[in-house]
């Protein structure tokens, strides 16, 4: 089955104008280099309604799950402008929704690019940092609260995932972690509120460890304390646990 055909599918498009508006920009990718660079101008015209964005909004409509399929679109584009088109219109409509704020479905997106072959650079890297501080400013939430009893499920939810993904990217999360939490809060406290988090033992100790090479708890005894108190209490639980 032809993607147009798995596109107009699962749209469930019934408007023949909206149907030879999306099938017609997607078949333009299909001609030759001379006539895509021919279309280009029309194709990715605001006003027009084979433009980029008009075609990236129908194929999501509404359902972020949907992205996969502009995804595709990108893999059956010949050029490299076109390609390149298409992931920032991607990224255009993902910033104007504003549920998307969710760094899970940002992680699920910075997944799916990661699997694309001719993904530019800077434009990974731009989602990269996106979900890097939206995921800080979620589990930073936490390490604000005065009593361990507060519940944040999305903060359990984001933990949850990062358990799946390389490790390199969980601690540069909570890099940015602490970065945020310490321009608000006093080394002391945090080091305290770590319990907070509903968080693998690996996780928590993971926390610990990078907030001890802080620059601001080497000048702080007390919070120091304190984070080697939480090492040892994760250490029983290893023990316990095993």
């Amino acid at each position: 089955m032809t993607l147009e055909v798995v596109i107009l599918l699962i749209l469930g498009l019934s408007s023949g104008v909206r149907a030879t508006a999306i099938t017609g920009a997607v078949l333009a990718r299909q001609q030759d280099d001379a006539a895509t660079q021919v279309e280009c101008p029309s194709f990715t015209s605001a006003n027009s309604p084979l433009s980029l964005e008009s075609i990236v909004r129908a194929i999501v409509d509404g359902d972020w799950q949907r992205h996969r399929l502009v995804l595709q679109l990108v893999k059956e584009a010949r050029t490299l402008e076109l390609k390149r088109s298409i992931y920032e219109t991607l990224w255009l409509e993902w910033k104007q929704t504003k549920k998307n704020n969710d760094p899970i479905k940002l992680l699920d997106l910075y997944e799916q690019l990661k699997l694309q072959s001719d993904i530019p650079a800077d434009f990974q890297q731009m989602v990269y940092q996106t979900f890097i501080s939206r995921s800080a400013h979620l589990l930073s939430a936490p390490l604000h609260a005065k009593s361990r009893c507060t519940d944040f499920p999305l903060v359990t939810t984001l933990l949850q995932l990062l358990k799946q993904s390389p490790q390199n990217l969980t601690s540069a999360i909570f890099d940015a972690v602490f970065d945020k939490v310490l321009t608000f809060e006093t080394p002391l406290s945090v080091a305290q509120r770590l319990g907070n988090f509903n968080a693998s033992l690996t996780q928590l100790a993971t926390l610990n460890f990078k907030m001890m090479s802080r620059i601001e708890v080497q000048l702080n005894s007390s919070a120091h304390a304190v984070l080697l108190d939480n090492l040892r209490q994760l250490v029983k639980q290893w023990t316990f646990s095993e």
